[in-house]
């Protein structure tokens, strides 16, 4: 449809407008460089209220409980505390290719712990060595079920609003809405008494949570949205990781002209067979960045991406 349209087009649904953007210029223009009034998001009474009691970061609206969480975040996700991330994210790299190389027929399962182990050792400070923990299973489980909850067309109410003003008894989503809230808060909760317990027992190792936790700020937002704030982490780093490295190994069997490639970069750079890169090697792998990069450009994780809604009108090239 981009082809057809161009770089900008607008479809009513039901009572909504939705404007696609289809170019990185316009996408800048916007999104970028007027983010003040694109940022907030559309009501989504199943996503987001019934699933998520309207703490869930990435479906609320822009507003000062975002503006606070987004502060707090900030705080602690920037350049200043990526040393205290980085060794969860090399030690993983490390298993992951002992991984492949002792079952190379399970490389899958090996991309999937590498992911939710990083994202859990960076939030809740704990690797996941074997996805034998019940509760670890269960959070994942309920961060696909969101994901599959936030597709267009997934809930009717989600996008025909009109049906959120039916009676109770006539809303047949709402059970099985409020039973997904209370089952993700019983996940939350459970993983936030864990890491609690590893603190008083001095165990714990250094971590969003505990950071997050121990922000004055934070007392500010309440249990819920506290929790929420966590797992919003957890939906964001696990399965976004392991489908990007995914595609990475389905180019690689495809064409592997790009393959040999980066191994001759790797092996200028940390000689052959003689060590693993690491951080400091980072702008040196110019060829191995692309590659990344490519890999969330050629098969993006949510190509639409979760719609931003205007807070006010705007005018754009007339």
């Amino acid at each position: 449809m981009a082809e057809r349209y161009g770089e900008m087009f607008t479809i009513r649904v039901a009572d909504n407008i939705w404007v696609f953007l289809n170019s990185s210029r316009v996408v800048n223009d916007l999104l970028e460089k007027r983010s003040a009034i694109y940022s907030s998001r559309p009501r989504f009474p199943y996503t987001s209220t019934l699933m998520s009691g309207d703490c869930r970061m990435v479906v609320q609206p822009y507003g000062p409980q975002w503006r606070a969480i987004r502060k707090i975040m900030h705080s602690i996700l920037n350049i200043k505390n990526a040393a205290t991330f980085a060794p969860f994210q090399d030690v993983e790299s490390k298993q992951l290719i002992y991984e492949v190389l002792q079952k190379p027929d399970l490389w899958w399962r090996a991309n999937q712990r590498f992911a939710n182990s990083v994202i859990m050792s960076v939030v809740f400070g704990k690797r996941i060595i074997e996805r034998e923990d019940e509760n670890v299973e269960e959070l994942f489980e309920t961060s696909r079920e969101f994901i599959m909850a936030l597709q267009p067309g997934a809930n009717l109410v989600d996008t025909f609003y009109i049906l959120d003003k039916l009676p109770r008894p006539l809303k047949w989503w709402t059970k099985r809405g409020e039973k997904a809230f209370r089952r993700l808060l019983k996940v939350y909760t459970t993983e936030v008494e864990d890491l609690k317990r590893r603190v008083s027992e001095g165990t714990c190792r250094p971590c969003f949570a505990t950071k997050f936790l121990a922000d004055p700020e934070t007392e500010r937002l309440g249990e819920t949205q506290t929790l929420f704030a966590l797992g919003s982490l957890m939906e964001a780093g696990s399965d976004t990781s392991r489908m990007t490295l995914s595609q990475i190994v389905a180019a690689a069997a495809t064409d592997g002209r790009w393959v040999k490639k980066v191994q001759e970069e790797m092996d200028g750079v940390c000689g052959y067979a003689t060590r693993l890169p690491d951080f400091s090697d980072r702008k040196a792998l110019a060829y191995m960045n692309a590659v990344c990069k490519e890999g969330f450009r050629w098969r993006p994780f949510a190509e639409i991406g979760v719609p931003h809604m205007l807070i006010k009108d705007d005018v754009y090239e007339g």
